[in-house]
């Protein structure tokens, strides 16, 4: 999708957000609307292999998975596990 520089606007309330964050750090609105447009290209990048996490999304599609806290206690129930050891104690 291309879109023109001359039709992006902020709302009000974009710009407001902007303001409270620009003045909340002491920063010009430019700076912190730019540090945020960097910082939101660095996550996309930042370490994660994108075709490796593609792969794991397709290998959980469409099957029942478990939850994350249920993954989370997992360790727990597991013979032997450190998470064991400080439930039963010395």
């Amino acid at each position: 999708m291309t879109v023109k520089p001359e039709d992006i606007q902020l709302s009000p309330g974009q710009q407001r957000l902007i303001a409270e964050q620009a003045s909340r750090n002491g920063k010009p609105w430019q700076r912190v609307l730019q540090e945020a447009l960097d910082y939101t290209g660095a996550a996309d990048h930042e370490g994660l292999d994108s075709a490796f996490m593609d792969w794991c999304a397709e290998q959980v599609r469409g099957k029942d998975i478990i939850s994350l806290d249920e993954a989370h206690h997992i360790p727990s129930r597991c013979s032997g596990s450190p998470a064991q050891d400080i439930i039963d104690g010395p």
